[in-house]
């Protein structure tokens, strides 16, 4: 786990793992040649975040060029650290954006605020894959995480 220090008050943490991700039941609304999908989607996260987290997307597709906006809010419940002398269990809440070409994603996410061990959680990353509304896939994430005192 690497620890850099970013102010004398607060460590930064480097998280990193993976994400498999469940199909919700997505809505479709054509405008055009822009398709409009709403969907919540939920997932187990393995790594330095250990849990489940539940998502609610909105995604926007150019049908002509392809590109893809996508925007969300999820729920975090979990482990950091799990099976660890430094493991916390707590829940946080996030925003995700991003952007991308058909189907393959990259997306940012921000820390909103969290709960129990994770309450004082603050942090941004990314994660990315290649989406599916119909089929179980596949996402990486990666951020940096502190704690404020």
């Amino acid at each position: 786990m690497p620890i850099t220090s970013a102010t004398p008050n607060h460590e930064v943490i480097n998280v990193l793992g993976s994400a498999t991700i469940f199909p919700g039941e997505p809505i479709f609304h054509y405008s055009g040649i822009i398709l409009h999908i709403n969907a919540v989607q939920s997932a187990t996260f393995s790594g330095t975040f250990e849990g489940v987290v539940e998502v609610e997307w909105h995604i926007i597709i150019n049908g002509i060029s392809g590109q893809m906006k996508t925007v969300g809010m999820g729920n975090f419940t979990g482990y950091m650290f799990k099976d660890t002398p430094d493991e916390k269990w707590g829940t946080f809440t996030f925003t995700t954006v991003g952007n991308g070409i058909g189907f393959n994603f990259y997306n940012e996410w921000n820390v909103i605020k969290g709960t129990d061990g994770l309450s004082n959680i603050h942090g941004k990353g990314t994660l990315s894959g290649t989406i599916s509304l119909t089929d179980t896939y596949e996402a990486t994430y990666s951020g940096l995480v502190f704690f404020s005192p």
